[in-house]
């Protein structure tokens, strides 16, 4: 965050991340490592820690989910996570989702934007 001393009162930054917090992409973040790696700048983050450090630096924060009808892990499956079981899994998986997880959970990123004034 070097460039926020660069942003003009009134000036918005947004960060679109992949979130920590959702099973989904933790999964798959996690099945592809195993299979061929990620350089170790890649990493998930908390939505939550986020919108704390942004809270410090802006007088406006907002955290968003984006993506929240994404299954990643079942395209690591490749047939089988296209195939009807798949299907089936990706729509039992969303509706469990949608009822019992918070709304900034669900999403596989998440957008975070701060304004400065």
């Amino acid at each position: 965050m070097i460039f926020i001393g660069f942003l003009s009162r009134g000036g918005l930054i947004v960060a679109i991340e992949p979130n920590a917090w959702n099973l989904s992409y933790m999964i798959s973040f996690r099945l592809v490592h195993m299979k061929q790696g990620v350089t170790p700048n890649e990493f998930p983050l908390s939505p939550f820690v986020v919108r704390d450090d942004f809270s410090k630096l802006f007088s406006s924060v907002s955290v968003l989910p984006f993506r929240r009808y994404d299954v990643p892990f079942l395209r690591q499956f490749g047939w089988l996570g296209n195939s009807f079981i798949g299907g089936l899994f990706r729509k039992t998986y969303l509706i469990f989702r949608h009822l019992f997880v918070p709304k900034i959970i669900q999403g596989t990123f998440f957008i975070a934007i701060g304004k400065k004034e």
